[in-house]
């Protein structure tokens, strides 16, 4: 077979036919090319980029210890108190800066990605009303369950 490995043929060569450079070298694919990180950082979708530049932010925040945990972290009392940026905060902070944090990242960015470039091409704002929407329905249904809970409103049958 064409595309196989042979023992004759060199390992820097490429197993399937490649246009050659100048010097002779085979040329791997297109993604495998030298891809520096502004580029890649610029082909990334306009809600994804700012979703995952808002994540590494706030952590970076967090590592840097400029913000605290407990500063951060959903609790209904300090929204009431004025603390407003706790509704969207929950959303940005994954995980301290750990390897954990690089899986959910990463699972963010493709996850997100696919979604914005497949099932909302071209619509961006379609993506980011979706986004809101599900974030304004967990912020609902958390209040619902556990602010209400933990203030004697218990709703759900035990």
């Amino acid at each position: 077979l064409r595309h196989r490995r042979t023992a004759d043929r060199p390992t820097d060569q490429c197993s399937r036919p490649c246009r050659r450079q100048r010097d002779g070298r085979a040329v791997r694919h297109q993604l495998a090319a030298a891809m520096n990180f502004e580029t890649w950082y610029r082909n990334v979708p306009p809600i994804t980029r700012f979703y995952m530049t808002a994540c590494v932010a706030l952590t970076l925040a967090q590592y840097l210890e400029l913000v605290s945990v407990l500063q951060i972290y959903l609790n209904f009392d300090r929204v009431a108190a004025g603390e407003w940026w706790r509704l969207l905060s929950t959303y940005f902070f994954l995980d301290t800066l750990n390897l954990s944090f690089a899986f959910h990242l990463y699972f963010l960015y493709r996850h997100s990605r696919g979604l914005e470039e497949v099932a909302f091409r071209r619509r961006t704002g379609d993506y980011c009303f979706m986004l809101l929407f599900c974030a304004a329905l967990l912020l609902a249904l958390d209040y619902a369950v556990y602010y209400g809970e933990s203030h004697g409103y218990e709703w759900l049958p035990a």
